[in-house]
């Protein structure tokens, strides 16, 4: 049997793709042996190490829904592995029963119900239809919670029967804690002289990462018991709308932003902040939610399906969009501290059953399952 993985290309520098991937291929090869598994990125586009220069432009989306796909009908595989649904058009010109997706999450259907205005959104809508019209066709698709089962069940009519259920999992490195001078030298470069203490979000700025309610949220947290509190941001870049929001609010000295980070400043991140934040909109599974509670990290995000798959009830959830109701959510956790700490213990026992060796394991056998013909 020949499995070939179709990751997203490094070009789009989607941390989450990225990292699915790599745990893929670093615990897959345990759970098949005797077969053969290929990433249908390799040797294509011009990029050395985990970093890729960006390709601005229409060169971008040329390698992305031509090159790239070309690419990889040239694999001849009898499994093809499609790692992120935004990449289902790759499909097109496959057997469709010899391919599965893996459904992250149904961000798209929001993007394409709402009003598109002038040439370009109508553009990206066409782009967004395709690609999820032809993760639908494939054989199986594997989605990574409860919540996206039942979203798929409600918002397409993909037989549920051919859905399979495979969560995340978590590096192991999240669990143990820095060194603490690392957490020294990460605490001077993020914060400023007699303010130890911050709030983190990580991932991108995307509108559905709900950032500028947490910024209005914010505003009135100047100050607790352990000192001024600020707030950073890690793995994104601030839109230019989310800088004017900050200097207006006036809370640019208690901001900082550092776009790409590495493995062992995230977790030390972790380990740091009073609290991780997450006021998003909509989430498919939520693995910075995840990373924290391996970390043992206080927790207040938005009440979202998968979140509280996560949490269960061992975090401090507000309702999305609410400002007022984040930051009620953000007081209680910095003021009840004896709960903060018992639900960022609970949670982080929980953490320890979501593994990437379950992950591939359990990945492995939807390609046997697809190779013994069971659903072709």
């Amino acid at each position: 049997m020949k499995v070939a993985t179709v990751p997203d290309l490094r070009q789009e520098g989607w941390r989450s793709m990225d990292l699915y991937a790599s745990r893929l291929w670093e615990y897959l090869p345990s759970y098949l042996a005797g077969a053969e598994l290929t990433r249908a990125d390799a040797g294509f586009g011009e990029w050395s190490g985990d970093r890729a220069p960006d390709r601005p432009g229409p060169g971008r989306y040329l390698d992305r829904y031509v090159n790239y796909p070309f690419r990889v009908r040239s694999e001849r595989a009898d499994v093809y592995h499609v790692l992120d649904h935004s990449y289902g058009h790759v499909i097109d010109g496959l057997d469709p029963r010899r391919c599965v997706v893996t459904v992250h999450d149904l961000f798209p259907l929001q993007v394409i119900e709402a009003p598109a205005r002038g040439v370009r959104e109508h553009l990206r809508n066409w782009l967004l239809r395709r690609s999820l019209r032809h993760a639908l066709r494939c054989a199986l698709i594997i989605v990574n919670s409860r919540f996206m089962l039942d979203e798929m069940k409600v918002r397409t009519e993909f037989p549920s029967d051919r859905l399979r259920l495979i969560p995340l999992g978590v590096d192991a490195a999240f669990f143990t804690p820095p060194d603490p001078e690392q957490i020294s030298q990460l605490r001077r470069r993020l914060c400023a002289e007699g303010a130890e203490n911050f709030l983190l979000h990580v991932g991108s700025c995307d509108t559905r990462k709900g950032l500028e309610t947490l910024l209005r949220a914010f505003v009135g947290l100047g100050a607790h018991d352990r000192g001024e509190l600020l707030f950073v941001q890690l793995g994104g870049t601030f839109t230019p709308a989310q800088e004017a929001l900050i200097g207006e609010l006036g809370i640019a000295r208690r901001v900082r932003q550092i776009p790409e980070v590495s493995p062992e400043m995230l977790a030390a991140a972790y380990h740091a902040a009073v609290a991780l934040v997450s006021p998003s909109s909509y989430e498919g599974f939520g693995l910075p939610i995840l990373e924290a509670m391996a970390a043992g990290t206080t927790i207040v995000a938005s009440r979202l399906g998968p979140t509280m798959e996560l949490l269960q009830g061992d975090g401090f959830l507000a309702e999305s969009g609410k400002p007022d109701d984040f930051a009620a959510a953000l007081t209680a956790a910095l003021q009840d501290t004896s709960r903060a700490r018992a639900g960022a213990a609970r949670a982080q026992a929980r953490a320890r059953r979501y593994t990437w060796d379950e992950t591939a394991r359990r990945t492995a056998e939807v390609y046997r399952e697809l190779h013994d013909g069971q659903r072709c």
